[in-house]
């Protein structure tokens, strides 16, 4: 297993090593509102193809574990791009949460992310 990264200041310089990132606990400003959950939308560069199913995993409702990637996310190789190429990976299956938390596993020796979303939708449905 990687080494959780732990960004204490931001600078904007790459640093070269790997690990793995944990965002927060993300309830897109509603936590009383089921939303559904259809993807991901990532813009990087690749030095090598990249298996997503290896790099993405999430957890529901304020969940801490990160369940086995090959039971939700199909697997979604990444090509290699030498300058900032844009991915979306989609869900086999919409996932419905109050919340999602994110982790991925970096080594920027092969993968760099620029910028990361969540594609979702709300449920015009109250927690229950």
């Amino acid at each position: 297993m990687a080494d959780l990264i732990i960004i204490k200041r931001w600078d904007g310089t790459p640093a070269i090593g790997s690990g793995y990132v944990v965002f927060k606990d993300e309830d897109f400003g509603n936590p009383n509102q089921i939303k559904r959950i259809y993807g991901f939308s990532v813009t990087y560069k690749a030095t090598v193809a990249v298996n997503m199913n290896a790099m993405l995993r999430y957890a529901l409702d304020g969940g801490t574990t990160f369940p086995n990637p090959s039971d939700y996310v199909p697997t979604t190789e990444l090509p290699i791009a030498a300058t900032w190429n844009m991915a979306y990976i989609e869900l086999s299956t919409p996932v419905s949460c109050q919340s999602i938390r994110v982790w991925l596993v970096c080594n920027t020796q092969i993968f760099r992310i620029n910028d990361f979303a969540i594609e979702y939708r709300p449920i015009h449905k109250e927690v229950t």
